[in-house]
This record gives C-alpha cells, sequence and structure tokens, in this order.
C-alpha cells in the first residue's frame, strides 16, 4: 500500500479530485441574479377637485328639483 502512496497515478488521482471539487464548489456557491425591481407606483391622481365639482352640481340639482316642485 505504501507503494502505491508514491507513484505517479496517486499523485495525479489527488490532483484531479482537487480541481474537480474546486470546480464543483464555485458552481455551489453560486447564486441567482437578484429579482428586478418593482415597477414604479403610478402618479397620484387629484380626486379632491372633482369630488367637489360633482358635490356642488348634486346640490345644485338637489336645489333646482326643490324648487321646481313648488
Amino acid at each position: 500500500m505504501k507503494s502505491y502512496m508514491r507513484t505517479k497515478g496517486f499523485y495525479i488521482l489527488n490532483l484531479v479530485l482537487v480541481v474537480g471539487l474546486m470546480l464543483v464548489a464555485t458552481t455551489v456557491i453560486a447564486q441567482p441574479p437578484p429579482p428586478p425591481p418593482p415597477p414604479p407606483p403610478p402618479p397620484g391622481v387629484p380626486v379632491d377637485g372633482g369630488i367637489i365639482g360633482l358635490l356642488a352640481l348634486g346640490i345644485g340639482y338637489g336645489v333646482k328639483k326643490i324648487y321646481s316642485r313648488n
């Protein structure tokens, strides 16, 4: 057994194993790329002006209906 450990084949086998393990280790440690960032949120829509306008039209329509009944 000691004679085999000192032969040229033993050193080549060790070299192949070490290089093989080094190549496998780099692929095992590798991580996938991170996911892309989410898209930006849509711009803010001014809802306040529309609600005030509809409220004013509703009040005006209600006042007209009340006066038109009399």
